[in-house]
C-alpha cells in the first residue's frame, strides 16, 4: 500500500486505468500483502472511485460494479480461510453476513458501501446486493446504514451535488 504524493496506491492506479486484471493481482495474489481496497487518497477517494467503464466488461454491469463484486468475492474467500484456521469459537457467519461485514464494518463509519452509492457505475452491484439483502431481511438496515457524518446510504445517493440518481433508484427498488 505504498502511496504517491496524492496518497494514491497501485490499486488506485489500476482502477483509474480500468485494469481489472491488475486490481485482481493486487487484491489477491500477493501473499500476506494484499492491497487495501478502502484506503483513501488525499482527496478522500477509495480506489473504486477511479474505476471507469472501459466498454469491454467480461462480467455483468460496469467496471465499477465488477470491481465491487470482485472485492466481495475475494473478501469472502479471505474470511472463509480465516474461519477454517480458527478452531471452535462462535458460529460461522453466512456468506451474506461476510459481505455486509466488508461493506459496512460498523455503524457511523465511512466505508466502501458509502462510496458505492455515490457512483453511477455501481448501480448494478447495489441492485444485486439489495436483492440479496432483502432475501436476508437486511435491506432497510443496508439502505439506512450511516457514515461518519450520520448520513444514510439513501441520503448520500440523493445528494444533488455528489449523489447518483441511478444508485438511489437501485436502493429504493431494494427496500
Amino acid at each position: 500500500d505504498a502511496e504517491d504524493v496524492d496518497g494514491e496506491t497501485a490499486l488506485h492506479w489500476a482502477c483509474d486505468g480500468s485494469a481489472l486484471g491488475a486490481a485482481m493481482y493486487l487484491l489477491a495474489e500477493i501473499p500476506d500483502q494484499n492491497a487495501n481496497p478502502t484506503k483513501k487518497d488525499i482527496y478522500g477517494h477509495m480506489p473504486l472511485y477511479y474505476a471507469r467503464p472501459p466498454g469491454d466488461d467480461h462480467l455483468d454491469g460496469t467496471q465499477q460494479s465488477n470491481f465491487v463484486l470482485l472485492l466481495l468475492q475475494l473478501y469472502w474467500r479471505t474470511v472463509k480461510g480465516r474461519e477454517a484456521e480458527r478452531a471452535g469459537g462462535s458460529a460461522p457467519l453466512s456468506q451474506f453476513d461476510k459481505k455486509m461485514d466488508f461493506l459496512v464494518p460498523d455503524s457511523r463509519h465511512d466505508c466502501l458501501w458509502h462510496s458505492m452509492v455515490q457512483i453511477d457505475g455501481c448501480a448494478y452491484a447495489i441492485r444485486k446486493l439489495m436483492k440479496e439483502a432483502r432475501a436476508n431481511n437486511k435491506d432497510r438496515w443496508l439502505a439506512f446504514a450511516e457514515n461518519a457524518d450520520g448520513r444514510s446510504a439513501i441520503e448520500l445517493a440523493a445528494d444533488t451535488k455528489f449523489g447518483s440518481q441511478m444508485c438511489l433508484t437501485a436502493l429504493k427498488e431494494g427496500t
